[in-house]
């Protein structure tokens, strides 16, 4: 009895080994519902995001209980919808607008935390969102912003506090948002990072996107990084008027 039960742990550790799982994650600006030809229609966003079907989706420019958009809290309701867990978290000063990352696994914690400026500027308070969440057992760790409009500097500084964070827990990670900055610069304003830890999910996979305007896409300025660790599938825009940006997908796949 002995030996068949040591020979059903080491099938099970075998079987185990190399186990894999494939995930689908989105950032989209979704711009409160205000498409790209200037006619406001929530429901737009939300048949966006039901074709997609992400796993894990982050969102960006998000209202909750706005007057401009009909009192709706848009993250409750696009996770009422798509049958996930949501955080939402206020930006810019405001208690009604801000970021939200959900996912369709089970969250372990969610916090926000504003995003440091340099000195010298003086602009609208950024944040971000880090989210963790049990994938098939595996923590994954995912970070949702939508950086300054104050170039280079300010998204650098807002990039830097990210990595440290990450720093202090790193694990599978995934930073993803409206970064206001084409990826030439973007690469080049936390170099170690780039280097050591993290890659852009279309770059890796020699892929040029084009994310804003939705009408006529040029510069990309919504990225998905990923740790080094994750293995790319592909990754790729969807087209839709809902938004001025397109939202960007991700598929990848964690090693569990």
């Amino acid at each position: 009895m002995r030996k068949l039960f040591f020979t059903l742990v080491v099938l099970l550790s075998i079987l185990s080994m190399g186990a894999t799982v494939n995930l689908k994650i989105t950032t989209y600006n979704i711009r409160h519902g205000l498409g790209v030809d200037n006619v406001f229609n929530f429901q737009r966003v939300k048949e966006t995001i039901q074709k997609i079907n992400p796993d894990i989706l982050i969102l960006n420019e998000v209202d909750q209980g706005n007057a401009r958009s009909g009192d709706v809290y848009q993250a409750k309701e696009i996770a009422a919808l798509m049958g996930m867990e949501y955080y939402f978290y206020a930006t810019e000063g405001k208690t009604n607008y801000g970021i939200a990352v959900l996912s369709k696994y089970p969250v372990i914690k969610a916090e926000g935390f504003n995003l440091p400026q340099p000195r010298f500027m003086k602009a609208v308070q950024r944040g971000c969102i880090n989210m963790i969440v049990n994938v098939c057992g595996k923590e994954l760790s995912i970070y949702g912003a939508h950086f300054g409009l104050g170039g280079f500097q300010e998204v650098q500084k807002e990039l830097e506090e990210i990595y440290k964070r990450y720093q202090n827990n790193p694990i599978t990670s995934v930073i993803g948002g409206d970064f206001n900055l084409e990826w030439a610069p973007l690469r080049s304003t936390v170099p170690q990072m780039f280097k050591s830890d993290f890659k852009s999910s279309n770059h890796s996979i020699g892929k040029d996107l084009y994310t804003i305007p939705a009408d006529s896409p040029g510069p990309q300025i919504d990225f998905l990084l990923v740790t080094n660790d994750v293995i790319v599938k592909d990754t790729y825009t969807y087209d839709s008027w809902a938004s001025d940006h397109l939202p960007v997908i991700a598929e990848i796949e964690l090693e569990l």
